[in-house]
């Protein structure tokens, strides 16, 4: 938001008394004939109306001058603003990937239909995400492993889910006598879920877009090209000869972590229509990498405690989870126990074995997480 105290100086809003005891004096300067102006006669009221009136217009003014400029817009007003440099905020998406059926056996033909759901089981809210079956798949005779195309039933990266956690059908598969699993491999994405646009994130890319006028691209150019696709979370750009003279590295994380191929394709576009005539561009994935926590939460013995390690995993969960305006290569201790002690009122205090000291990893890497051991302790 635009600077209050140079709003406060441009365009006051005056108190509503002032404004009233303003018109009067001007009223009765200019030989006005009423002048039964007490508060709760019918003229203080027409002028009470009047005074609000005008306030509302200062009040009115002073947001049409802080949205007028994209540093200080606000949602709504950016998205507008933004078609002044030809940008867009990138929509929500839905994830798309392939999921794994196997079975012993293979005695009979299955046939598995458009529309079909597949679901992961359910999480401490007590919520499941539904996949869907995008076409017609049918696990032949003979088969002992197929793949089935889904698409996520709403868009966002919350239906990005890591390995063999959609594993449940709403209906049941007839298979005969075979017993047929359901899994999500380790590269199961085809197309990354997304969440809308973070709005602090879109406005620093309509800023970057004054680098697309150099002459020749520079970092900010490149990351400006990259942040602009589909799924991309963060670009960074290194441009500090990595791979020798004139090499161009661009590490693409996206809202699952690691880019699948088919958004590092689509970078690569992106990056190579805009490079420089002896620019060697390399587009490459950032790395994950799962990292275990280990606390012990220490409570009243009078509090009840059954499902606090269950919201201590949830909180931990959420602090690790992708977005643009967290460290995505580091973890502190300190805020693994700010998390805990702000969410958990009743904990006393937080004991962190694992990690023993902050993890601080490359530029390149993604700290999600890995297993979590929470045990509560009472004092």
């Amino acid at each position: 938001m635009i600077n209050t105290d140079f709003l406060d100086e441009y365009l006051p809003v005056p108190e509503l008394g002032t404004v009233i005891h303003q018109m009067q004096a001007a009223l009765a300067a200019a030989g006005f004939p009423i002048t039964a102006a007490k508060s709760g006669s019918v003229f203080y009221m027409l002028l009470r109306i009047v005074a609000q009136f005008y306030i509302e217009l200062r009040r009115l003014a002073r947001s049409l001058l802080a949205n007028g400029f994209v540093m200080t817009a606000a949602e709504g007003w950016l998205e507008a603003k933004a078609e002044d440099y030809s940008m867009a905020r990138k929509q929500a998406s839905k994830t798309r990937g392939v999921l794994t059926l196997s079975r012993a056996s293979s005695t009979c033909a299955v046939k598995i239909p458009a529309g079909h759901v597949f679901k992961t089981s359910y999480d401490i809210n007590g919520e499941q995400l539904c996949f869907i079956v995008t076409q017609d798949t049918v696990f032949k005779l003979g088969e002992t492993s197929c793949g089935v195309p889904v698409e996520a039933e709403f868009a966002g990266s919350a239906y990005n889910c890591a390995k063999d956690t959609i594993t449940e059908t709403l209906i049941n598969l007839e298979s005969g006598a075979d017993v047929i699993s359901i899994t999500n491999g380790e590269d199961w994405i085809t197309r990354e879920g997304t969440d809308i646009e973070n709005l602090e994130v879109f406005r620093e890319r309509i800023l970057n877009a004054w680098s697309g006028l150099a002459t020749l691209p520079t970092a900010d150019t490149y990351k400006a090209a990259a942040e602009a696709v589909e799924g991309v979370l963060r670009a960074q750009v290194d441009d500090l000869h990595p791979r020798g003279q004139g090499t161009v590295d661009i590490i693409v994380t996206s809202s699952a972590g690691e880019a699948s191929f088919a958004l590092l394709t689509a970078v690569t576009a992106a990056v190579e229509a805009i490079a420089g005539p002896y620019d060697n561009l390399l587009v490459k994935s950032a790395s994950v990498v799962r990292q275990n926590i280990t606390v012990t939460l220490k409570v009243p013995s009078t509090l009840y405690t059954d499902d606090l390690a269950a919201q201590a995993k949830g909180i931990l969960t959420r602090m690790l989870t992708l977005s643009s305006d967290r460290s995505l290569n580091e973890l502190l201790v300190s805020d693994i126990v700010f998390y805990l002690r702000s969410e958990l009122s009743a904990v006393r205090n937080v004991l962190v074995t694992v990690p023993a000291a902050d993890v601080v990893l490359g530029s390149d890497k993604v700290i999600l997480p890995g297993t979590l051991s929470v045990t509560v302790s009472e004092v």
